[in-house]
């Protein structure tokens, strides 16, 4: 495993920000505001629609288990 330092661990994409602690609930809270102004149902989809062909492939996977397995009738 590597040990990233903060800044590191935001360029490798493991965190988005970095913040002093003593901006740490002010920043959270304007995140808050600003996940408030999404319109749900289109986020949901857009995520949904992202991640279709992951979800197909582990859809044909788990069927694959179970056949293996002998699980399927």
């Amino acid at each position: 495993a590597e040990i990233y330092s903060l800044e590191g661990a935001v360029q490798a994409g493991f965190l988005d920000e970095v913040v002093a602690p003593e901006q740490l609930m002010t920043r959270a809270n304007e995140l808050a505001q600003q996940f408030r102004k999404l319109n749900m149902r289109a986020h949901k989809e857009t995520k949904l629609k992202a991640k279709a062909e992951y979800l197909a492939l582990l859809d044909h996977c788990i069927e694959q288990d179970a056949a293996n397995l002998g699980l399927m009738a």
